[in-house]
């Protein structure tokens, strides 16, 4: 039956006449008009005004991070197919396939030509610093105009579905070890003060556990860079540098984490989380879309704060970096500047009214360690006990938790702040304004008493201290420098707790080189083109002048002489 409404259709043919299922001879439409009526649609199909836009390549739909992905297609309407990619945590109208933080909705898309047989192909690299994917479903679109995905009305397009199983291998980047230009090294005498950089840079150290020291070394000029200091050999290496901004390092070990982007006039992209492993020099990548800032290690274990791309939530999450085994804490609400000690992390939750929270590794606890609101800087976590600059009263104060018996202390009482402690074992440090000027104090919490590491009128800041040695930025020289001092009378305190994460955190199944979290895979809906979609290449002598007649005329004889002979048997 042709037609679903009342009355004749277009070909003539009355409803419910011919081939009626009631038997006898019914309506015969006339012979010339149902070839007629056929041959006019499939002269449309054929004509060689009807655009076709199709993607014939690539054969299969999943792919790892890291792999080359190579699309071709059809575009017989435009001298140019335009493309976006729409997916998991990237922006909702869609973004560059070669730069995933830059938006299709600005007008920023990818091209390919179209070239000879009307044919279009881009290939996808995949392992691009600007491409930051993890496992899940995505949709390529392809566009004959530029638009985005709620641009699309009248435009003919077509869509293709890939999928990314986890990284096929890290992003490494080989680093070179550049000697401090120390011809004979002799390891000087504790209490003396060692100038390890001398940049006209400011350079601030990081979290460091004992032999090393990180520190990042600031430019100013949407550019920093991560250096990796020995205090046996006196070596500087370059664990990071380039047009990025490279910061807030930690060291564990053989661990070196640091977050870094890109930083181009007024835009950037997305911070991501770096590995670099002392003993081989090698740098990794282990975060993908979104921003993961403030990274923290301790043994094998690296927690960070995590900003998923369009999200307003702050996250934190923890890796065993022997395992990669991933986990995402469970923050009362929203989570910043972490720190790790052993089996203990500890963070600042609500930033508008905050407050110090721990999380237990073994346990899986969560617990709230301070009432105050007045919390400022990074709290910090050494093994059993946690510091920070609390303002209780008129001014801030160093405070320090003893988890053991969850009494807090007040370190430093007075008219004047004191600011950005750091713990390691029995001590603690931190920048003193007492004087009048920033200077850098060191207190033993079993000793008790105070001792002025400095008093002079240059500036230090950014104190940290790792077993038995204290660094800090200095201003002595008319820009920040790191120097260190070797504690005398002092015994290391015990390597922090080595711990792993529970395996069955992770499946074995999504377990790749460079892990990364296992995510919904998402449906996309079917897309709607304006004209239809073909599986496999068309001939290049479609887009010839006159095929269209030619088939029409070959479809004509066909037709004729099927209803020639379908009419010669309706009349026996």
């Amino acid at each position: 039956m042709i037609g679903n409404t009342a009355g004749r259709d277009r070909c003539g043919v009355r409803q419910g006449e011919w081939g009626s299922p009631a038997g006898g001879r019914g309506y015969h439409p006339p012979r010339i008009l149902v070839p007629l009526c056929i041959m006019l649609v499939l002269g449309v199909l054929v004509s060689p005004g009807a655009a076709v836009l199709t993607i014939i390549e690539p054969t299969r739909n999943t792919f790892q991070v890291g792999e080359w992905v190579n699309f071709t297609g059809l575009n017989t309407e435009s001298e140019t197919t335009y493309l976006f990619l729409v997916g998991s945590d990237l922006d909702g109208a869609g973004t560059m396939l070669t730069n995933t933080s830059r938006n299709a909705r600005d007008g920023r898309l990818d091209s390919a030509p179209v070239g000879d047989g009307r044919m279009w192909r881009f290939s996808w690299d995949t392992s691009a610093a600007g491409v930051n994917l993890k496992e899940g479903n995505y949709a390529v679109y392809a566009v004959v105009r530029p638009a985005d995905l709620n641009n699309l009305g009248g435009k003919t397009y077509v869509t293709r579905r890939v999928e990314f199983l986890g990284r096929l291998v890290p992003l490494v980047t080989t680093t070179i070890a550049t000697p401090t230009p120390v011809p004979t090294w002799t390891r000087p005498p504790a209490g003396t003060d060692v100038q390890v950089s001398k940049n006209p840079t400011d350079d601030i150290p990081g979290k460091f556990d004992g032999r090393f020291l990180v520190y990042e070394s600031r430019k100013g000029t949407g550019d920093s860079d991560i250096f990796l200091y020995d205090v046996a050999t006196g070596n500087t290496t370059v664990v990071a540098s380039g047009p990025a901004v490279q910061q807030t390092p930690s060291i564990s070990g053989n661990w070196v984490v640091y977050s870094a982007y890109e930083k181009k006039g007024w835009e950037q992209s997305d911070s991501d989380v770096y590995l670099y492993r002392v003993n081989s020099g090698k740098t990794t990548r282990i975060t993908l879309p979104g921003d993961q800032v403030n990274p923290r290690v301790s043994g094998n274990l690296v927690v960070w704060q995590d900003e998923p791309t369009g999200r307003r939530s702050v996250n934190l999450v923890l890796q065993d970096l022997t395992s990669g085994t991933r986990i995402q804490i469970p923050t009362p609400s929203d989570g910043y500047r972490p720190d790790i000690s052993g089996r203990r992390v500890i963070w600042i939750d609500r930033l508008d009214s905050p407050a110090i929270f721990l999380y237990d590794v073994l346990d899986g606890t969560v617990d709230r360690l301070t009432n105050r609101t007045g919390i400022q800087d990074y709290p910090q976590i050494d093994r059993n006990r946690v510091t920070w600059a609390d303002m209780r009263g008129d001014d801030f104060d160093i405070v320090v938790l003893d988890l053991e018996s969850m009494e807090d202390r007040l370190v430093t009482e007075g008219d004047r702040n004191q600011f950005t402690p750091s713990v390691s074992g029995d001590r603690v440090a931190w920048i003193d304004y007492r004087n009048g000027n920033f200077d850098l104090y060191l207190s033993d919490l079993t000793r008790g008493g105070l001792t002025a590491i400095t008093r002079d009128y240059p500036r230090q800041s950014d104190v940290q201290i790792g077993g038995c040695i204290l660094a800090w930025a200095d201003d002595r020289n008319g820009s920040y420098d790191v120097y260190y001092r070797e504690l005398a009378d002092c015994t290391p305190p015990p390597e922090a707790e080595v711990v792993m994460l529970p395996a069955e955190e992770t499946p074995a199944a999504t377990q790749t080189t460079v892990p990364t979290f296992t995510t919904p895979r998402t449906t996309f809906p079917t897309a709607q083109t304006t004209v239809p979609v073909t599986t496999a290449p068309v001939p290049a002598t479609t887009a010839a002048p006159g095929f269209g007649l030619m088939a029409g005329a070959a479809g004509l004889g066909i037709i004729v002489l099927s209803g020639w002979f379908l009419g010669k048997r309706r009349d026996r």
